[in-house]
Formats: C-alpha cells, structure tokens, sequence
C-alpha cells in the first residue's frame, strides 16, 4: 500500500465532503425559509401530521449533512493541501459549529410544532434563529468555499476553474433543495388535506420558488456546455456528456409528464392520488439520474485532485 498515496487521497476526500455537504445544507436552508415556511402557517386542519412530518424528515435531510460538514471542516486541519490557510479552516469551522447547534435547537423546536403550528412565538422564534444563525453563517461559509475552492485549483486557467467551481457548487445546492421538495414538502402535501389545499399551495412566492428551485437547477447546464473547450485538466468529454444527457432527460420529463400531468393540477385543486403518483414516480424517473449526475459531479472533483497529486 502507498501511503503517501493514501494521505494524498485523503486530502481530496475531505475537502469534496466539506464542500458538498456546505452548498447541499445552503440549499436545504434557503429552500425551507423562502419556499416552506411562508406556507406553513396556512396548515390547519391537519397540522399534527403535517408538522411531524416535517420535524422528522428535518433531521435526516438538514441536521446529518450539518454534522458531516461540521466533522469535515475539522478533517481539514490534518488532510489538505498548501492552498487551505489554516485560518480559513478554523473560521469555517466555527460557523459550521453555529449552524450546527442552532439547527439542533430549531430540531427541538420542530418536535413541538405538531401541537402549536407554525404561528405565534414559534414561528418569530425559527425564523429568527433560521435567518441570524444560519442563512448568515452559512452565507459567509460560501464566501469561504469559493475562495478555498479557487484556491485549490489555481494552477488550472481560471475561466475553466470558475466553470467547474460554478458548475459544482449549483448542482449540489440543487441537491439540497431538491431534497427539501422531494422528501419533506411532497409528503406534507399528502398530509395537509382538501380544506386548506389552495390556500396552503397558493402561499409559495412563486419568485422565491423560481430564485432559489428553478433557476439554480437549470444553471449547470449554461457552465458545463463551455467545459467541453475549457475545463480543469482531469475532467473528461464522457462525463460531461453523461452530465447534459441527464440534465436533458430530467428537463423533458418535468415539461412532458410531471408538470402538465401532475403538478399543474394540483395548483388549483387538491388530489391525494395525484400527489402519490408524483412520489412514486419521481424516485425512478427523477432522483436517481440526478443522483448519477450529482456522484459524475463529485468524480469530476475527485479526479481534478488526482490531476494534481501528479503532476507535483
């Protein structure tokens, strides 16, 4: 076994852990302030079910992948390269620790919204804690990633650099908020009912909902495109050209089936048997190909690292 090998692996691991981790909790963050809260408190009839729901799935979904971010960052101070200052690291780690222990108390004061809803002091107190030591936090932590990623591809030419920097960081927010829609917002429409249906759907900022779901999920493809004549040494034609095939798959899917079948519908009227098939189908037709896309992303990050153990 080679060692030096082992360790120079290591410091690729860490930093694409702590990366991926850090833009997927932004967009889990901001999808849930800007896209779920504002609907919240329309829930009425059943708040109990939906409100569990939502606490429950938060800790999978939110609060894990903040600990992995949270563990990583410390990783760093051991397994990285000569561009990571060591002061970057301690401050990235003690925003992570802010972010972490914030979402364990917001955790604590999800568990009791199934019995007050999401009105009155709970609700003041989660979107002051979500915004002052989160969103800002986690704001600055981004600040720092794009500076420590830049730095750590500086020997490559910088608009091929800020393509994959840009391209990497969009589809992993993407992710987070993909995962908030898919694995927390869709069983909660199952959940709310027909009464407070349209008022409840009606309560997305649809400028909220396009800013932070849409607009950053077709993104990727406007940097990926140029990388086929400019890209970091390391990345190859396939995976890029895997990368468009699926962003073109899922971007015909959603236009020719689950946008005019499914959710389309479901905008002016409430319909249970609607909202399962839009779970069911979603895994296979959805999830899984932007997964493949997602890990193509991180073997993209993987093998720039490799690049650049050997070439020094």
């Amino acid at each position: 076994m080679n060692i030096n090998r082992d360790n120079s692996s290591l410091t690729i691991l860490t930093p694409l852990i702590y990366f991926v981790t850090l833009f997927y909790s932004f967009g889990v963050l901001l999808m849930t302030y800007f896209v779920g809260f504002p609907t919240f408190d329309r829930i009425h009839e059943n708040v109990e079910a939906a409100m569990t729901i939502f606490s429950h799935r938060m800790i999978v979904i939110s609060t894990i992948p903040m600990f992995l971010n949270a563990i990583s960052g410390v990783l760093l101070l051991k397994f990285n390269d000569r561009y990571f200052p060591k002061i970057a690291i301690w401050i990235s780690i003690l925003l992570c620790s802010v972010s972490l222990i914030s979402n364990l108390l917001l955790i604590s004061s999800y568990s009791d919204l199934h019995t007050t809803g999401f009105t009155g002091e709970a609700k003041s107190w989660i979107i002051f804690m979500s915004a002052n030591f989160q969103i800002i936090p986690l704001i600055i932590q981004i600040f720092l990633a794009f500076w420590l990623l830049n730095n750590h591809l500086q020997y490559t030419m910088w608009f091929g650099r800020w393509l994959f920097i840009l391209l990497f960081s969009f589809t992993f927010f993407t992710m987070g908020t993909d995962f908030v829609e898919k694995y927390v917002n869709y069983p909660i429409w199952a959940a709310v009912g027909e009464k407070d249906w349209i008022e409840f759907r009606h309560a997305t900022v649809s400028q909220a909902f396009i800013g932070v779901y849409l607009l950053p999920a077709i993104l990727p493809l406007l940097f990926v495109l140029p990388m086929f004549w400019r890209r970091p040494l390391g990345v190859s034609k396939l995976l890029m050209t895997i990368f468009i095939l699926i962003m073109i798959w899922v971007s015909v899917i959603t236009g020719n089936y689950f946008m005019p079948k499914l959710q389309a519908p479901l905008w002016s009227a409430y319909s249970k048997p609607l909202i399962e098939e839009l779970m069911r189908n979603d895994l296979p037709l959805r999830v899984l190909p932007l997964l493949i896309m997602q890990t193509i992303t991180a073997i993209m990050f993987f093998k720039i690292g490799l690049h650049k153990i050997d070439r020094t």
